[in-house]
């Protein structure tokens, strides 16, 4: 996807601003000189200049221009204190994820602060806007929808300009250029599928999630897989779900009996979702007649 023409003029800026050395109180180059440097539209221009403006970075000043703004006194003292933030807390791999994060921020004399979205972002931007008050050393942070549009971009902006360092894990955000821990996940779903395609099947259903890149890249790898095997990708055996369906399954799985029609495997976004549609076919008794000649179905999970 072709980033917008405002974003490269706001990380364009970023890097002038501190290659130049321009400390607060000076002034930021000219609508018309930027507008000479990209060719671009003084509407684009004035939409970049904004997004710094909310970042706290610059102030413009009617009828003067625009000044840098960001107040940088120095370094400040170390407070030997991380933000933590996790999409949740009780179930699947979080507690093993946060135990190996306090052990070593112990042994190295740290603390943390645990703050739990849930997946929202209205959630995300409250524990942003409250760990930027806690000032704190560095902030680990675990995507919420990372395959949505991030509406806590101007918040990221200002750990930047603040110069905390950030970290994200398990995913990232594709329009954010922070550091990241993550899986390959367009491999694993290359290879579940490809695992599948090795044991015969040639007509493979999937069950991806929308609103996290995972769900997208994991969707691309089984893609990629299908297409380089020759075998067809049809839309109609794939169901894409978001976070909010994950808490009615059984509705959901409704669904998945359309997308397995002429299927004879099942690939999942993850194990906690083929858990699920294991336990639905028994209950409901579908061992795989009725959706095909086959009277098994194999399920991977990735």
């Amino acid at each position: 996807m072709e980033t917008p023409k405002y974003e490269i003029v706001v990380k364009w800026l970023r890097t002038q601003i501190a290659e130049d050395g321009l400390k607060k109180g000076d002034k930021l180059y000219s609508e018309t000189k930027i507008c000479q440097t990209f060719g671009f539209s003084r509407q684009t221009i004035r939409k970049a200049i904004s997004v710094l403006e909310q970042e706290g970075l610059v102030k413009t000043v009617r009828g003067s221009g625009t000044y840098i703004s960001a107040n940088d006194t120095g370094k400040k003292a170390a407070s030997k204190n991380i933000g933590i933030i996790l999409t949740y807390l009780d179930d699947y791999v979080f507690p093993m994820i946060l135990a190996g994060i306090e052990s070593y921020l112990t042994e190295n004399g740290y603390t943390m602060q645990l703050l739990i979205t849930h997946k929202k972002v209205e959630n995300e931007e409250h524990c942003l806007k409250t760990l930027l008050e806690k000032q704190v050393d560095g902030i680990i942070a675990e995507p919420t929808k990372s395959g949505l549009p991030n509406p806590n971009g101007n918040l990221y902006g200002v750990i930047r300009n603040q110069k905390i360092p950030i970290l994200f894990l398990n995913s990232f955000y594709p329009e954010l250029d922070f550091p990241h821990v993550s899986v390959n996940n367009f491999e694993i779903g290359k290879l579940a599928a490809t695992e599948l395609i090795n044991n015969g099947h040639r007509h493979i259903a999937g069950i991806f999630l929308l609103d996290d890149y995972q769900g997208r890249q994991r969707y691309a790898g089984y893609a990629d897989a299908l297409k380089q095997a020759r075998l067809e990708l049809n839309p109609n055996n794939v169901l894409w779900l978001t976070t909010e369906d994950l808490g009615d399954l059984p509705f959901a799985f409704e669904r998945i009996l359309r997308c397995l029609k002429g299927c004879t495997a099942l690939l999942c976004y993850n194990d906690f979702i083929a858990a699920k549609a294991l336990d639905f076919f028994v209950q409901n008794n579908i061992k795989g007649l009725s959706l095909n000649k086959a009277e098994w179905l194999k399920y991977w999970i990735c």
